[in-house]
């Protein structure tokens, strides 16, 4: 009886781990496509927009802050080699706005 119990767990703690593998994947497509559709609004940005304050983007691969008036504020990436772009996160739902590299494969 013991026996059929461990096996019973291990097969239930296998499926576990496919479902959370599963969900994983599911959850970074999902950022990635998030990442991908601010990009495309960051081209229709400019710099004299009207904004939400506190809403950021990315304007010519600069970082814009709304600040309270409504005015993208542009801060330049601190590093030459980067640039504002939206990344997706890979544990939790949602994208990063920041400067980094941008690779392709």
């Amino acid at each position: 009886m013991k026996q059929k119990t461990i096996h019973i767990l291990v097969i239930f703690f296998f499926i576990v781990q496919l479902n959370a593998a599963d969900t994983s994947t599911s959850l970074q497509k999902q950022n990635a496509l998030l990442a991908l559709q601010k990009e495309k609004e960051f081209e229709n940005f400019k710099k004299d927009d009207t904004c939400v304050p506190g809403a950021i983007g990315c304007i010519n691969y600069d970082i814009a802050q709304c600040d309270l008036t409504g005015k993208f504020v542009i801060r330049t990436c601190e590093n030459k080699d980067k640039k504002c772009y939206a990344f997706p996160l890979t544990n939790i739902p949602g994208i990063s706005i920041t400067c980094g590299k941008f690779f392709t494969v």
